[in-house]
């Protein structure tokens, strides 16, 4: 299985209001990920495609996740294939058996299926409740259609996130995540942020696959 990667190039403009020192860690955060994905790809024995993200809305970067995460959906879409796995470059696989462990148990019956999460409610590995974190996602064709219809409205309820507007609709579409958890995020620069963001504090209520 592929994963496809959502990847911004270093050559691609940084934010414009960083400062010179802060537009070098941009770059060598853009830099480090690249590197980080074709290492594990190396390590786990998986293909990549990466996929240049968004950049186009400088107001609101979390319109630019969602249409990178679209257009690898659409893609999949119109190829017709039966599922597609995305993942962020800033992924880290737990453990040297993290993505073997995620495909071998890859649901029979799900919309969604992620390698973890950092804000949401379980119910064994269902979840229950919104969430945040797309970093590892599996989409299900039978929920193309779903996903690419998410607001990306800045001003509505998720805010734009596609994430969180998935979360809305837990109740009566089977989001399925992996237990133990395979993934984490690296720290760094957030694009979406826009700022330096550690990620470790939301990681102290789940378990991971070590």
């Amino acid at each position: 299985m592929i994963l496809n990667v959502i990847n911004i190039d270093p050559s691609q403009p940084c934010d414009k209001y960083a400062n010179p020192e802060l537009k070098k860690q941009i770059i060598r955060n853009r830099e480090e990920r690249i590197l980080s994905i074709v290492q594990q790809s190396k390590q786990h024995g998986f293909a990549v495609r990466f996929w240049e993200g968004d950049l186009t809305d400088e107001v609101f970067p979390c319109k630019n996740i969602s249409r990178s995460f679209k257009k690898i959906v659409q893609y999949a879409k119109e190829e017709r294939l039966p599922m597609i796995t995305i993942g962020e470059d800033d992924l880290h696989f737990t453990s040297p058996n993290s993505w073997k462990y995620y495909i071998e148990n890859i649901p029979e019956d799900f919309d969604l299926y992620l390698g973890g999460i950092y804000a949401g409610e379980l119910h064994g590995n269902r979840i229950v409740n919104g969430y945040s974190g797309h970093t590892l996602l599996t989409v299900h064709e039978r929920a193309y259609d779903f996903f690419l219809s998410a607001d990306e409205d800045p001003l509505g309820f998720a805010m734009g996130h596609i994430d969180r507007w998935c979360g809305k609709f837990c109740k009566e579409k089977k989001f399925i995540v992996a237990l133990p958890f395979v993934i984490k995020q690296m720290g760094g620069y957030s694009e979406n942020k826009k700022r330096v963001q550690d990620y470790s504090i939301y990681e102290e209520a789940w378990t991971y696959l070590t």
